[in-house]
């Protein structure tokens, strides 16, 4: 089954995966599955390509529902006014950004103008001999097509002499086989890892992403490329805490400091602990602060019977042990004067729910 990356009534994008052709064609008359065929059976609906993609490149691939909706979204690949971005493999270090225009000849052997825009995201040595060299080096690049000639990529990284690896038309042989017989990698690592244009009828700005396919993940884990263009990363889920202490001007400073962190929120605040548990019960934080000097502790005894119980912070002047259930236990004290710095606070957090 393809995988959708957008749909609305008149438009809809799948993530291709390598090696699919998007329509018949007479150079690959061998072939029987063809993107529009397999998209039309799983939604029952005809379906009309917006561009077109390499077979052997992966990424965002736009269908119209209707012949309507295909002129409309058609003059604005026409008039370029549409963001193309693709995510290459590439031999070799290449500059950190540049142009390349370099005309192009079509199918009938007249030249067109091509231009394409590179920037280098990440480059990677690894100690892999190829022919005389001792390691063998690459770049992870993104690419900019300024114009839309067939295979244009491909041949204009082959024309700075950084080809894309896998590609077999355009790029380097050897390379290729060294892939193959090393990793067992014939994939051409090219992919169309986003689109973003203005919705020619709902006027709305629409950005469409496809993710990575899981060759191109292992191939950049050997190459040991670590940007998060291939890895994004994951945000960490909320810390929600609750804190009990008896002096306002206290809890007030934990609440600038709150408000400065990144994942993790004071729900409440509370001077009175029975107030103060109560709002646990309902709330059920992750992490609950208490300030051991308070004159008394009371209510801490219905904690120890919950389910989800919540890690407890004491904090203190001292550090002495805090009247406390004894089946309750403490994950964490920390002293006042160290919370002088809030990024000790923060830390303890993240190491609590890590």
């Amino acid at each position: 089954m393809l995988e959708i990356v957008f749909e609305d009534e008149s438009y809809i994008a799948i993530n291709k995966p390598n090696g699919l052709l998007v329509h018949r064609s007479s150079i690959a008359s061998d072939v029987s599955i063809f993107a529009v065929q397999e998209l039309r059976n799983q939604i029952n609906q005809h379906v009309y390509p917006a561009h077109r993609l390499d077979r052997k490149t992966s990424g965002v691939l736009l269908f119209a529902k209707n012949k309507a909706a295909l002129s409309e979204i058609r003059k604005i690949f026409e008039s370029k006014n549409i963001d193309k971005e693709y995510i290459a493999i590439v031999r070799g270090y290449t500059e950190d950004d540049g142009t390349i225009d370099y005309d192009l000849k079509n199918e009938k052997g007249i030249s067109k103008e091509a231009v394409t825009q590179y920037e280098t995201i990440e480059r990677s040595e690894i100690a892999v001999p190829l022919g005389k060299f001792v390691t063998s080096r690459y770049s992870l690049i993104k690419l900019t097509p300024q114009t839309g000639r067939m295979h244009q990529l491909r041949m204009h990284m082959a024309h700075i002499l950084h080809p894309i690896i896998g590609d077999r038309s355009h790029g380097c042989n050897k390379q290729n086989r060294h892939f193959k017989s090393t990793w067992n990698s014939e994939t051409m690592f090219l992919h169309a890892r986003k689109l973003h244009f203005v919705h020619p009828l709902t006027k709305q700005s629409i950005t469409i992403q496809a993710n990575f396919p899981n060759e191109f993940l292992r191939i950049s884990g050997i190459l040991k490329f670590s940007s998060s263009f291939i890895y994004p990363k994951t945000p960490r889920p909320m810390i929600k805490c609750i804190a009990i202490d008896d002096d306002p001007i206290f809890l007030r400073l934990l609440e600038n400091y709150f408000e400065e962190f990144d994942n993790c929120e004071l729900i409440e605040t509370f001077k009175n602990p029975i107030d103060g548990v109560m709002a646990v019960v309902k709330a059920k934080p992750h992490v609950l602060l208490i300030d051991l000097e308070m004159p008394y502790l009371d209510g801490f005894e219905t904690l120890s019977t919950l389910e989800n119980k919540p890690k407890i912070i004491v904090i203190s002047a001292h550090l002495n042990r805090p009247n406390l259930p004894s089946n309750l236990g403490v994950d964490k004290y920390i002293s006042k004067s160290a919370l002088k710095d809030p990024k000790v606070l923060e830390s303890a957090l993240v190491e609590l729910m890590s």
